[in-house]
C-alpha cells in the first residue's frame, strides 16, 4: 500500500514539474512537492501511530468488531467484479473510449498567451 500511495503522490508532484510551463508554475512545483510529501508522511506514519498510542483499547475492540453495511456491500461489489471480469473490462474500456472521444469538445489552450517576449536563436558552430 505504501508504494502505491507514494507513486500517486509523486504523479501529482510531477504534474507541476518545471518544463514548458515554468513561467506559470515554476515555484508552485516546489510548494506542491513539499506539501504532498509531508502529507504522505503524516497520513502513512504519524496518524496511525498517534491513533495506536491514544486509543489502545479501541484498537483491540476494532479487531473484534463486526463489519458495517458499507464494508459488506464493498466486499460484495469486489467479489462480483472479480467474477464478472469481462463485463468490468468492457465497461472500463468503453469509458476510456468515451473519454478519448470527449476530448474533441475541450478547448485547446491550457495556459493563457504569454506577454513575455521570447526570442529563439539557433546557432550552428563548425566542428574543428
Amino acid at each position: 500500500m505504501f508504494p502505491a500511495l507514494l507513486a500517486g503522490t509523486m504523479v501529482g508532484v510531477i504534474a507541476f514539474a518545471p518544463g514548458q510551463t515554468v513561467e506559470y508554475t515554476g515555484d508552485l512545483f516546489w510548494i506542491i512537492m513539499i506539501a504532498l510529501l509531508f502529507s504522505w508522511i503524516l497520513a502513512m506514519i504519524i496518524t496511525p501511530l498517534t491513533c495506536y498510542w491514544l486509543f489502545p483499547d479501541r484498537m483491540k475492540q476494532a479487531e473484534d468488531a463486526k463489519e458495517g453495511v458499507f464494508s459488506i456491500k464493498y466486499k460484495q461489489l469486489m467479489r462480483w467484479s472479480l467474477r464478472s471480469r469481462k463485463i468490468v473490462i468492457g465497461v472500463v474500456l468503453s469509458l476510456f473510449v468515451l473519454s478519448i472521444w470527449g476530448t474533441q469538445f475541450m478547448s485547446q489552450g491550457f495556459f493563457p498567451q504569454s506577454t513575455k517576449v521570447i526570442l529563439f536563436v539557433r546557432t550552428v558552430f563548425r566542428q574543428d
